[in-house]
């Protein structure tokens, strides 16, 4: 179900490899930080939030031989800091995953901004995950670690969130399913 409300990264093999075992965590104070889309022609800056104001995200356009321009900016759905970001090479669409310091809970796991940064939709991992598939993932004292590297497709405008399925592939690492959202409607698709 996709919501739309006003509302350190683990290795995914040592994730795997502790699969069912909860761990204790700690997470540095986030930094402002800048997220490019794979072509580099447009960039999130990501300025935590405090507690009292939410995180705050502004989306640039960089020009070929030098410069910028502001596209977007507004407050983010995540209180403190996503914990990674993905941007269209278009600049039309940006990803953020889970909120910093609780990777896995609360509304934010998944959130899709269009156009202009509006809000498309936000998904915690219960929308995205059945119960007996959340029982399976990893998790420590603050965080449930359900995630792989996610991509953008941007010829069919999804992402692919990578999620972890248990086991681990001939090369070591986990191994992930491909779940597929539309980033216009926020839909799963098949």
């Amino acid at each position: 179900m996709c919501r739309v409300y006003r509302v350190l990264n683990i290795s995914a093999a040592l994730a795997v490899a502790l699969a069912g075992v909860a761990f204790a965590d700690s997470w540095l104070a986030p930094t402002e930080q800048d997220y490019y889309a794979v072509n580099e022609a447009y960039y999130l800056h990501v300025v935590p939030g405090d507690g009292a104001k939410h995180a705050r995200g502004t989306l640039y356009h960089l020009f070929v031989g030098g410069g910028e321009e502001e596209v977007w900016s507004r407050d983010l759905e995540n209180a403190v800091a996503p914990v990674t970001v993905l941007v269209s090479g278009d600049g039309r669409y940006v990803v953020t995953s889970d909120d910093w310091g609780g990777v896995g809970y609360g509304p934010n796991v998944v959130v899709i901004y269009g156009p202009e940064g509006e809000l498309v939709c936000t998904f915690a991992l219960e929308d995205l995950l059945t119960e007996g598939e959340i029982a399976l993932v990893p998790h420590s004292t603050s965080s449930r670690w359900w995630r792989g590297e996610h991509e953008l497709d941007e010829t069919n405008d999804v992402v692919i969130l990578k999620v972890i399925a248990g086991g681990m592939t001939e090369e070591g690492k986990a191994r992930t399913r491909d779940l597929r959202v539309a980033l216009a409607t926020g839909e799963v698709l098949p």
